[in-house]
């Protein structure tokens, strides 16, 4: 029996970026329309703190949910695309391998303007 992924779940793995926009949007509004003809039951969920803990579940400023669940393969829906999780690392590392070749060119043009201009 497979469980089906909630809108949180959606969202949250969109956040992480296992999932892509267009299946996020697919999934989502394919939950949706699930949920208004009554083929999914919505189910209340209720957030407590942790005994011990401040509400946030932390001592600093930071955010932390309690409740969060790992979603593990088995909890996706099916039809659902993963991105690798090394796709933004890529994107990453090659932004900033663009910004420094263009950041090497503008230095080596004022450079060489300066010395034609000097002499």
């Amino acid at each position: 029996m497979t469980r089906e992924v909630t809108l949180r779940e959606l969202a949250r793995l969109y956040a992480r970026g296992d999932i892509d926009r267009n299946n996020y949007r697919k999934s989502r509004a394919k939950l949706i329309n699930d949920i208004i003809e009554g083929r999914t039951e919505v189910k209340d969920i209720e957030q407590t703190a942790k005994q011990g803990k401040t509400a946030s579940g932390t001592e600093g400023g930071e955010q932390r949910d309690d409740n969060a669940t790992e979603i593990r393969p088995e909890m996706l829906a099916p039809n659902v695309e993963r991105r690798p999780p090394d796709s933004n690392k890529r994107l990453l590392l090659t932004f900033i391998g663009i910004g420094v070749a263009i950041l090497a060119a503008l230095i080596t043009l004022v450079v060489l303007l300066l010395q034609n201009s000097l002499t």
